[in-house]
């Protein structure tokens, strides 16, 4: 074999090496238009159906409870403690007996008081019989206008004494009754601070204390913007004179018997947001925009002013452990004026605490509901997508094509998002599966119920559970 057929065998291999390479790909290429191998399965992802539920805007704020009724219980007698009559930690009722002090010094005392007492009686009556006898004689000749002078100086004398010897003995029998200390509230009382056989000093010694457990307090601080709306709601019923303005104002314009108890109706209820809406539904037909403005400025210039305790501004509690909020109670107290520094005002809500699962100075949560629930459309927090500034849901329509929704959101609430808007009730959204989801994508659904707290779709505040009395 000559030289230049040497050099070229690793040639041919080499041109043998493509050729096996560029087969499998051609054959590779065949099998792919040929369609003998298979699509790839679409994705399945997971759709739940929109539905309108019931919603409440509200406010969450941290607050501390406080006794209604809350007295240190002092020593009104001096002297050795002799008895103490209840146990650390026990509910009392107002007047139980508490405390015996010693008791003797006191008894002396009123015993002295009575003795005295009875001697300025006796010294009354003496007098009041020389002045009867000496009314009898004729002044000037049997006896002189001075002796009588005396006599009646004398009797007037021992009834100031047994006015004075009467209220010394009454002192004497009240600092006799303080030697038992009585509870002067009804609730849960503290530990002794004192123990038997020590002395106690009058109006200094405290002995214990008593705070009142059903009801009970929390105090919270509201933002301005909250105390606004609060405000708002206790503006939304109308006087009797707005109601007659109102009645007066629509028999004007002529309308139907039906029509007007209709909107009475609405009228004498608390106008609120919803309520307003369904009066321009009901009225703006027939009287314009111009009559409904009329309406309004009739309704608005006539609010019925109330008390927070009138018109019982609902308001709920929860501990630390609870779930929910499953204390219900009212606003019962708003102070005078902002906190300028934090621009707070202090508001308290009043509480029953049949169960005393409340404690004075517990730290709470507290729920105010603003204005009356509404239908909304809610959806999981899950089903939203952030995408740059926007927020989108993915919907999947009836042909099984994702199409994405930028939606505008309201509040949150028990983990459900209250949509605005961007969909409607009845469409499916995609709740689980959203990594590799996009615009246009066919898929799989498979229908499940929408994730969160209830799937009734209700963010309203739930009423608080029973409980025993």
């Amino acid at each position: 074999m000559g030289e230049g057929e040497i050099m070229n065998i690793p040639l041919l291999r080499r041109g043998a090496g493509l050729a096996v390479v560029l087969g499998v790909a051609v054959l590779a290429g065949c099998a792919g238009r040929g369609g003998t191998g298979k699509e790839a399965p679409l994705l399945t992802v997971s759709v739940a159906q929109l539905k309108v539920g019931q919603a409440q805007d509200y406010e969450e704020f941290n607050g501390r409870t406080g006794a209604v009724e809350s007295v240190e219980v002092k020593a009104r007698a001096t002297g050795y403690l002799e008895k103490v009559l209840f146990k650390d930690g026990d509910e009392v009722k107002k007047e139980q007996l508490l405390y015996q002090i010693d008791k003797r010094l006191y008894e002396a005392a009123v015993e002295n008081a009575r003795g005295t007492l009875a001697s300025t009686e006796a010294a009354l009556t003496n007098a009041e019989a020389e002045l009867l006898r000496a009314r009898r004689m004729q002044i000037g000749q049997a006896i002189s206008r001075e002796d009588y002078d005396k006599i009646v100086a004398q009797k007037q004398q021992a009834a100031a004494n047994r006015i004075s010897n009467k209220a010394a003995l009454r002192q004497a029998e009240l600092n006799l009754s303080f030697c038992d200390v009585r509870a002067p509230i009804s609730g849960r009382i503290s530990r002794t601070r004192i123990t038997e056989g020590n002395l106690v000093t009058a109006d200094q010694t405290t002995l214990t204390s008593i705070v009142s457990l059903d009801p009970i307090y929390a105090y919270f601080d509201v933002d301005e913007r909250t105390v606004l709306r609060v405000q708002r709601m206790i503006r939304e019923e109308i006087s009797p004179t707005g109601l007659a303005q109102a009645e007066d104002y629509l028999r004007e314009h002529k309308l139907d018997t039906a029509t007007l108890k209709q909107a009475m109706s609405l009228i004498r209820g608390r106008l609120t947001d919803a309520n307003r809406r369904r009066l321009h539904d009901l009225l703006a037909g027939r009287l314009g925009d111009a009559g409904m403005r009329g309406l309004l400025g009739i309704l608005e210039k006539h609010p019925r002013f109330r008390t927070y305790r009138e018109t019982k501004v609902p308001v709920y509690l929860a501990t630390q452990i609870e779930k929910g909020f499953p204390h219900a109670g009212h606003i019962d107290f708003v102070d005078n004026r902002l906190d300028p520094t934090t621009g707070t005002l202090r508001v308290r809500g009043l509480f029953p605490n049949p169960d005393r699962v409340l404690t004075p100075a517990l730290s709470v949560q507290i729920r105010l509901p603003l204005g009356e629930p509404y239908q909304a459309v809610v959806v999981s927090e899950e089903a939203i997508v952030n995408n740059q500034d926007r927020r989108v849901v993915y919907v999947v329509g009836d042909d099984n094509v994702v199409a994405a929704r930028e939606v505008t959101l309201g509040p949150l609430r028990n983990g459900m998002r209250v949509i605005e808007s961007g969909v409607k009730p009845g469409e499916w959204v995609i709740v689980r599966g959203l990594q590799r989801i996009q615009e246009g994508t066919h898929v799989t659904p498979h229908r499940v119920p929408m994730p969160g707290p209830n799937q009734a779709g209700n963010v309203a505040p739930q009423p608080p559970a029973n409980r025993k009395k």
